[in-house]
């Protein structure tokens, strides 16, 4: 292979033709769509990306064109290497041929030799969990019989470019894991390239290194995974919203061990939440506590000064009242985090203020090569073991 980038994508559109007409942004009335507009992007080899986005975004019209399935109306895509694409459950597959036939068949047109497939006919089968089938016609398969013999011919033939469009939505909670350890394994070996359509974020957060982000066919920049994530969750949202009636005033900043105010974070060193209020004479009884969340939107934790270690007490939060708390050092994970202020009575929640504030973590260079856990979750304590 080149020294060149594994996926070049050169101005690409794409149009449609309704058989209706729909309305515009503009309040026109049209018959045309235009799924992807002027798309261009790299992905070098070895590099895992995902490919973020709403529903109708153009993201499975834009993998179809890499994978060669349709043609561009305009623009040009370079791909360097051979190219495994699973964008369609039982795409390739021929109904009346049995499963062995198949997996020849799609080997064979994926431009690998009967002699290679041969090599690796007893692990694609091994790993598909269908060898029962194996020799029954493709018809009688089920969609998860499907998935599991095209991942399994994908996943052991030698390729250099994957493609693959919610790969992981079809197929029992076991072979989803088995499909997911087997891409992380792919990608550690390297100089394999990956492109991901997938709405599960979770995952895609662990095995992908950076991202895309596709909304009415557009392309954003180039993203970290992190960046990426939070800007899609996040899409709408605004970090100042009106305030309640018996509040004057808020803000929240993060400061670091030095008390010098800061955003970015090691994930050995501690965080400093710094909430600051102005309560008018309306905010009596109301007390506050803070929400952490992850960029997922999944809650890390909710906490409160009227809940401390030594348990439930009275705090007077009216004024100008700083709250502080500190979270410790060798707790959180990489990634982003957001603090809603929640405003509440002896009774109730009355009013939350979204994504007041964000920070990031990064991990320390110890866990860097190291092998030790994931990076899925938004915590990473370190614990007090014992081995007996």
């Amino acid at each position: 292979m080149s020294s060149g980038p594994a996926i070049k994508v050169e101005n690409i559109s794409k149009k449609f033709t309704l058989q209706r007409s729909i309305e515009d942004v503009e309040g026109n009335y049209t018959n045309t769509l235009w799924a992807l507009r002027d798309v261009s992007f790299e992905i070098k080899k070895g590099e895992s990306v995902a490919l973020i986005g709403p529903n109708g975004s153009g993201k499975s019209t834009l993998l179809q064109i890499l994978a060669g399935v349709t043609k561009p109306t305009s623009g040009r895509v370079e791909i360097d290497g051979k190219v495994a694409s699973i964008l369609d459950i039982g795409a390739g597959f021929h109904p009346e041929l049995s499963g062995r036939e198949n997996v020849f068949l799609n080997g064979q047109i994926l431009g690998f030799t009967k002699k290679e497939i041969q090599a690796k006919y007893d692990e694609i089968v091994e790993f598909s969990g269908v060898r029962n089938f194996i020799d029954e016609p493709g018809k009688n398969y089920s969609k998860g019989m499907y998935l599991r013999l095209a991942f399994s011919i994908m996943a052991h033939l030698d390729f250099d470019v994957y493609l693959l469009d919610e790969v992981l939505g079809v197929g029992d909670v076991g072979f989803r894991s088995k499909c997911f350890d087997k891409i992380e394994r792919l990608i550690a070996e390297g100089g394999k390239s990956f492109l991901i359509i997938s709405h599960d974020l979770n995952e895609i957060s662990e095995i992908c290194d950076k991202a895309f982000l596709l909304e009415e066919g557009k392309v954003s920049d180039s993203m970290t995974i992190n960046e990426a994530l939070y800007t899609y969750t996040n899409t709408g949202e605004k970090l100042v919203q009106e305030l309640p009636d018996f509040i004057d005033d808020v803000t929240v900043e993060f400061t670091g061990e030095d008390g010098r105010v800061k955003t970015n974070f090691i994930n050995t060193e501690p965080v400093t939440i710094c909430v600051n209020n102005s309560f008018n004479e309306s905010g009596n009884n109301v007390r506050v506590g803070i929400r952490l969340t992850d960029k997922l939107n999944n809650v890390v934790f909710n906490a409160s000064p009227v809940l401390s270690r030594e348990g439930i007490k009275e705090v007077d939060f009216q004024g100008k009242k700083q709250i502080l708390v500190t979270i410790p050092p060798n707790l959180l994970n990489a990634g982003f985090f957001s603090i809603d202020v929640v405003y509440f009575d002896e009774n109730k929640v009355l009013y939350e203020l979204k994504k007041v504030s964000t920070f990031t973590v990064s991990l320390d260079m110890t866990f860097k090569g190291r092998g030790i856990v994931g990076e899925s979750g938004p915590l990473k304590p370190y614990l007090d073991w014992e081995v007996k």
